[in-house]
């Protein structure tokens, strides 16, 4: 990925997993959003990137980031958007495959703006979305 200024009303999708990616493409695009979608593998990929955006005044409009990852975990990475002053007001939705509880507290005791359950449900996508104002949502409809 480009090292700057990402595409205007784009979704950052970051997760190890590229099935997990393919179908999280596929869930936006049954909800018929037609955003830019961008992919990083790594929480730290995923800060290199939103760092470099962020300096070049282009932040995506939306991040879906997944809980587990190797290395840097989902959790830490919200952290640290929430701590930069520059990256802070970023609406990040939390994705997972795991039923734990724990999980869903901690991404909304990070400040999560959402929370959603792998593999997407297309509703449930959609009302995550919709309860996402300030997101410019480009939909095919």
């Amino acid at each position: 990925m480009n090292k700057s200024k990402m595409p205007e009303h784009s979704f950052l999708v970051v997760d190890d997993n590229p099935d997990d990616f393919f179908a999280v493409r596929r869930g936006l695009q049954k909800a018929g959003v037609k955003n830019p979608l961008l992919h990083c593998e790594s929480g730290e990929e995923a800060l290199e990137q939103l760092r470099a955006a962020a300096a070049a005044s282009g932040l995506p409009a939306l991040v879906l980031l997944d809980v587990n990852m190797p290395g840097m975990k989902g959790a830490e990475v919200l952290a640290t958007i929430r701590a930069d002053s520059a990256m802070a007001g970023l609406p990040v939705i939390m994705l997972t495959s795991s039923d734990d509880d724990r999980d869903v507290h901690a991404a909304f005791k990070g400040h999560a703006s959402g929370y959603l359950n792998k593999p997407l449900e297309v509703e449930a996508l959609e009302r995550a979305l919709e309860r996402l104002r300030g997101v410019k949502v480009e939909l095919l409809r």
